[in-house]
């Protein structure tokens, strides 16, 4: 025979939602994982090819400049984490033309690729596209965060002075 209980029961209050919070963490992760929507691409991709056009033609603001950095530096994040090093060498190429056109706009108030920078550039959005259809979203939000980090710690482009 057991022992009868000495204390008195007291239930565990519910919370709010109950079990809700679990199901919704779970559904979390699944997102996640998955990998990004073709709406989601196109919204990103709109902004960084009307930048590039506007860079290639020399209608560009610093903005736009930007907009590409941007767009190119989650690009080198995920190949350095993602995709084991691929293709780094031409995002590396890809900003070299970007720099390049930066100290011409220092000079010339305008910003323009050369053509091998245009050429690098278009290299490596075709490349940065490609892995935004293939990398799970958390993988770009953590390639996000890895940019951030850098700009936190100054570890950018800059310029040597004259």
């Amino acid at each position: 025979m057991s022992k009868p209980r000495k204390k008195k029961y007291v239930p565990k209050p519910c919370r709010l939602g109950g079990g809700l919070r679990v199901l919704l963490k779970i559904e979390d992760r699944a997102i996640a994982s998955a990998p990004m929507t073709d709406d989601q691409q196109t919204d990103l991709a709109g902004g960084y090819m009307l930048a590039l056009t506007n860079l290639a033609i020399g209608n560009a603001s610093e903005e736009s400049w930007e907009c590409v950095v941007c767009a190119l530096n989650i690009g080198m994040a995920l190949a350095e984490t993602t995709f084991e090093g691929q293709y780094e060498a031409e995002f590396v190429a890809a900003l070299d033309g970007l720099f390049r056109a930066k100290i011409r706009s220092m000079k010339t108030g305008n910003y323009r690729l050369d053509g091998d920078g245009l050429n690098a550039v278009k290299i490596a959005i075709a490349v940065h596209d490609e892995q935004l259809k293939l990398a799970q979203r958390k993988e770009v939000i953590g390639a996000l965060r890895i940019v951030q980090q850098r700009v936190k710690e100054g570890n950018v482009y800059r310029m040597e002075p004259s």
